[in-house]
């Protein structure tokens, strides 16, 4: 039903393929033949051991011919005229990351509800929330910043991601990139918004669906990199809601230290004062897990 939808609703001129991966999957879940009958741009790549979202990320990436990186995930379902408005705006700001607005599916990809504005945004654990604290819709047609992205689900073009060097290659299977691709994009020189005009459902699933298959351990195993590489005075506050990082192996630092500094990024109190000034304030208003009650 995505390629469907993609195949359906967009102005098939502006893409230069359609890279669809299949990652560790069970033959009979692959239909390579059917999804390449569907168009000539249409390539399917099988990986026969499962790498893991970010691996797989990379390498995908990496095979790209297109100068506009645009990642989706199978359980959406784009609409009528949804990827001009990000080609649009990466024309006008090269350095940005696009999302489009995310709306709901049920779980079988029928019933479509549209959300209303929300952006994103990340807690101390490094968890990702939508939010919109005034329930308010935007008042023009214009893209809106995001001190993060949901990860899984935007534009940017190629130049900029390698540029980048988009991933931290020790990160394991799930969990963690829209961390790294947040705070890179912000503090090394470009910008995360979403478009109202671009619409898109999705399905989401559950945390801890996503949790079971990638292993809770890798995530915080991965946090922890992030952590270590881009919250500079204030990973207390990471540790304080994830002490069971505290004592974890990270492995290797130095490869994505000396890329954080050959980007000439900035630092953490950056961000807060610029970028997510709610995070600043929370950092204040810590709860820590299983710690007692003031008073």
């Amino acid at each position: 039903m995505t390629l469907r939808s993609i195949l359906r609703h967009s102005n098939l001129n502006l893409l230069k393929e359609i890279i669809c991966v299949s990652d560790g999957n069970e033959e009979a879940s692959i239909f390579e033949k059917e999804l390449k009958a569907m168009h000539p741009k249409v390539q399917v790549i099988i990986n026969k051991e499962n790498k893991g979202l970010i691996v797989t990320k990379m390498e995908a990436a990496a095979r790209a011919k297109g100068a506009v990186l645009m990642f989706l995930e199978p359980h959406v379902v784009v609409t009528p005229q949804w990827l001009e408005p990000l080609l649009q705006r990466l024309e006008q700001e090269p350095r940005a990351l696009v999302m489009p607005s995310l709306d709901l599916l049920d779980k079988d990809m029928t019933t479509y509800q549209r959300m209303p504005f929300i952006y994103w945004r990340f807690e101390w654990n490094l968890n990702l929330i939508a939010y919109n604290p005034w329930r308010q819709e935007p008042t023009t047609s214009e893209p809106y910043p995001s001190p993060a992205t949901s990860g899984g689900i935007y534009a940017i073009r190629k130049e900029w991601w390698d540029h980048l060097e988009f991933f931290d290659p020790k990160m394991i299977r799930w969990g963690g990139d829209h961390v790294e691709a947040s705070h890179k994009v912000w503090r090394c020189g470009g910008r995360i918004e979403i478009h109202p005009c671009s619409r898109v459902g999705h399905w989401f699933r559950s945390e801890e669906a996503g949790c079971a298959r990638a292993g809770t351990h890798n995530k915080v195993r991965n946090y922890k990199r992030l952590a270590e590489v881009w919250l500079d005075g204030h990973k207390e506050s990471f540790y304080k809601v994830k002490p069971e990082a505290r004592n974890m192996p990270a492995g290797e630092l130095q490869q994505m230290q000396e890329s954080r500094e050959r980007l000439k990024c900035q630092d953490m109190d950056w961000y807060l004062q610029n970028v997510d000034v709610e995070l600043a304030w929370e950092e204040n208003h810590i709860c820590i897990p299983g710690a007692k009650k003031a008073g």
